[in-house]
């Protein structure tokens, strides 16, 4: 499932752009304030703001590779020149053809991409490579005119991306190497295509415009797909993608220009690679392990601790913001509650979260106020009352009360059932087995409604976005037949789903994920008999992949986030 989270520098009072981000989900770009433009570096939610020292009329950040090295271009005395920085230490880069260089792109060899101005106020795209400079022009470019190349990202293997003018407008374009240039021109463009960032798959990113505005897009092996932030009512423009597959850009409202990254739900990405891993824990010992996945395949992972029974997974998520799954536990003994901030098998933070009477449980986890940090979603056992805490790491920063439901109600699960970026609370009442929706922003209830209900036979089996479009979908098992099926959702409108092929009842949904990277939820099933394990790679109510992955004993179980819990 793709979630937009809007990047807001504290600082940008009048907008903030996201424009780069590497490997370790740091996203830089520049904020505008009444000084003029800074850039700045976004890593777990914290903002530090960079200005080159020579950069007396303004600094411009625009990309940042895996070793942490930025690059963008500074407005100083003698006019705009590019720079990198590196732990505080500032280069400026000077293409020696040029009146003017911005600095746009880096990879993790250093090789720079960038423009400059000729003498004409023609633009020519350029690699730096260690201070040897050379000059692309796409040859598409008519000669002695003042249409030009602009060079805004280049990749690992060397492949620039950026964007060219001829007669007809804008086009987006690749290199190659060897002056191998190819067209990028997204089909729903009419006034224009331009390419702004690519990662080592080849997948590019950019925007298009036609009459409706500007649209992001991202391109892989000819095959184009737009991106409009829910939020961007006057644009979307995409700019920087990295290898996991999360893009940054920025959107525009009412209000102005504000960054975003759009990504996979890392709610069970251990390790940061875009796609779900699986969370063991063993019910006998209490030890916890983790497999890391790629699709059916178990490719790492291992054990992470030994905490005693009485500590239950209460829920998964990024509270931290570094793009990588974390571990809620509640102690059902003493109802303590702990944070495990997580990288893999290795626990780098968290600590103990001052926790409410034990009448209180975790009800569900998820990003309820939109800012890149999962939040936790509180129910009263006793009284129906229901609160969220929205979370930076084990503070809480925020949230409140929502009011309360009945008893014969429970939270069936959370996630983002209309694609605004916010996590929903969907409940069941027992007693009926009718269905409700709340639509969250913070702590607002903003819509939502009844929707209708199947028999009593059917139980949800788990939650997630198994069509790609962004929406929360619900699968369901059936109790008495073992038949499973799959509601297509958008907000309280079932728009499609249907049937999906059934393993016998001994097979029971373990868990939901992306397994294989492709955004769109997989299933991941558990034979309660032998302990075997499989995941299904879904695409809607179709499977298209997946596979046995192995045998555990009955005594490990997949941890997941609450479904019907409280």
């Amino acid at each position: 499932m793709n979630v937009y989270t809007t990047l807001d520098d504290p600082n940008g009072t009048p907008g903030t752009f996201a424009l780069g981000i590497n490997d370790n989900e740091t996203v830089v770009g520049h904020y505008f304030d009444s000084n003029g433009s800074h850039g700045f570096i976004e890593a777990a939610g914290v903002y530090t703001t960079l200005d080159d020292p020579n950069g007396i009329y303004g600094t411009d950040i625009v990309s940042i590779n895996d070793g942490g090295t930025v690059v963008g271009w500074f407005d100083g005395a003698g006019g705009e020149f590019g720079f990198t920085e590196t732990g505080g230490t500032y280069a400026t880069i000077d293409d020696p053809n040029g009146i003017a260089t911005l600095a746009m792109g880096i990879n993790d060899g250093g090789t720079v991409a960038g423009y400059y101005y000729d003498a004409n106020g023609v633009t020519h795209g350029f690699t730096d490579t260690a201070g040897v400079y050379a000059t692309l022009d796409d040859p598409n470019v008519p000669v002695n005119t003042a249409f030009g190349t602009e060079a805004t990202g280049i990749n690992d293997g060397g492949t620039v991306v950026g964007w060219y003018r001829d007669s007809a407008g804008a086009h987006g374009f690749t290199e190659s190497g060897g002056g191998v240039y190819t067209t990028l021109n997204d089909p729903n463009a009419t006034g224009g295509t331009f390419g702004e960032g690519i990662n080592d798959a080849g997948t590019v990113v950019g925007y298009y415009v036609n009459a409706s505005g500007a649209h992001g897009f991202t391109e892989s092996g000819g095959v184009y797909t737009t991106l409009d932030n829910p939020n961007g009512t006057n644009g979307t423009y995409a700019e920087g993608i990295n290898d996991a597959g999360t893009v940054v850009g920025y959107y525009v409202d009412a209000s102005g220009s504000h960054g975003f990254m759009l990504g996979g739900d890392p709610a069970s990405d251990f390790f940061g690679i875009g796609t779900s891993d699986i969370l063991w824990r063993n019910s006998v010992t209490g030890q916890v392990s983790i497999w890391e996945m790629s699709g059916p395949n178990l490719i790492g992972g291992g054990p992470i601790g030994n905490p005693p029974t009485s500590w239950q997974v209460a829920g998964i998520g990024d509270f931290n913001h570094d793009g990588k799954a974390d571990i809620l536990w509640r102690n059902g003994a003493t109802v303590q509650l702990g944070l495990w901030e997580m990288d893999g098998t290795s626990v780098i933070g968290g600590g103990q979260i001052t926790a409410p009477s034990p009448s209180w449980q975790v009800a569900g986890v998820g990003d309820f106020n939109n800012d890149g940090m999962s939040d936790i979603l509180w129910r009263n056992t006793t009284t129906g009352a229901v609160s969220i805490w929205e979370m930076n790491g084990t503070n809480v920063i925020g949230g409140g009360p929502l009011g309360s439901q009945a008893l014969s109600w429970k939270v069936a699960g959370v996630g983002d059932f209309n694609n605004d970026g916010y996590a929903d609370i969907l409940w069941q009442n027992t007693a009926t087995g009718q269905l409700g929706l709340w639509e969250m922003n913070g702590a607002s209830v903003i819509g939502g409604g009844a929707i209708a209900a199947p028999s009593p036979a059917w139980q949800i089996a788990g939650l997630g976005d198994f069509n790609g479009d962004g929406m929360t979908d619900i699968l369901w098992r059936n109790t008495q037949t073992g038949a499973a099926s799959l509601w297509e959702m958008d907000g309280t409108t079932i728009i499609g789903g249907g049937p999906i092929a059934t393993p016998s009842p001994a097979w029971q949904v373990a868990a939901i994920g992306d397994y294989n990277g492709d955004t769109k939820a997989d299933i991941l099933w558990q034979n309660t008999q032998t302990g075997a394990v499989s995941v299904w790679e879904m695409n809607g109510t179709a499977q298209i992949g997946g596979g046995p992955i192995g045998a555990l004993a009955s005594s490990w179980q997949a941890a997941h986030n609450p479904i019907l819990a409280a």
